[in-house]
């Protein structure tokens, strides 16, 4: 019986990955469940649906800007490009997080008897912003962040389910899963590979290009970190002696 979750949320506009474990009543971690949450910009401009390529235990939701409204509708100055932008990234946040959302719940909502959801959502901590697209960016990702927590709180608040949020930075991510903070994407597939038995889990990952599924280790990596960092407080082990 599954009393506790794990929802790991790499978030991006172009593919977040996620990864939600499911503890059994001793806590230890009994199933996971892979997701793909894909930006179709193609559909967006043409209206021809983008279908990626399936993966074995992969769930991929697709989503798209609102074809209904444009950024020019919702602005007042047509000439005031930061404005245009910040409308940009908010429908875009918007239609993401709503897809990312529904990842979540199509698992959440099968689950029964749930005491705990734990949120694990990478951070972003950036001490300089270097320039207007990186501001841009920076600024998006908030927005987006801020709404996948908005709808999974008001979810547990609704379901009457108790939720805890963990927010860790990439490099703190990186330093507990791969022993190196500064970690690159080929590094983090070969972990996840050589040391978590990611063939395992997902079993075509040594044939796909690292682009198809870091975005889904990363996501797993936090719900690693995520579970060292929850397991001392439901079951008041060591952490750190615990880790693997």
């Amino acid at each position: 019986m599954t009393k506790n979750v794990i929802v790991a949320i790499d978030p991006s506009y172009h593919c977040t990955g996620i990864t939600i474990v499911e503890l059994n009543e001793n806590n230890a971690c009994e199933k996971y469940h892979f997701f793909r949450v894909m930006y179709d910009k193609a559909k967006t401009k043409t209206g021809k649906p983008y279908k990626p390529r399936p993966v074995k235990n992969i769930n991929d939701y697709v989503y798209t800007m609102p074809t209904n409204i444009d950024v020019n509708d919702i602005i007042i100055d047509e000439e005031d490009e930061n404005n245009a932008e910040q409308c940009e990234v908010t429908l875009k946040s918007m239609m993401s997080s709503q897809k990312i959302y529904q990842a979540c719940i199509d698992v959440l909502s099968k689950l029964k008897n749930l005491d705990n959801i734990y949120i694990a959502l990478e951070n972003y901590i950036m001490p300089s912003f270097n320039g207007k697209n990186n501001l841009k960016n920076v600024s998006g990702l908030i927005i987006l962040q801020g709404l996948i927590r908005r709808n999974l709180i008001m979810y547990a608040i609704k379901e009457n389910i108790k939720i805890k949020l963990l927010t860790p930075t990439p490099k703190t991510v990186k330093s507990k899963f791969s022993y190196n903070g500064d970690a690159d994407k080929d590094m983090m597939v070969n972990c996840f590979i050589n040391d978590y038995d990611g063939a395992q889990l997902i079993p075509e990952i040594k044939n796909l290009s690292v682009d198809a599924i870091n975005d889904v280790v990363d996501s797993f990596a936090i719900a690693w970190y995520a579970y060292g960092k929850i397991i001392k407080k439901i079951n008041g082990f060591d952490e750190e002696n615990n880790a693997r």
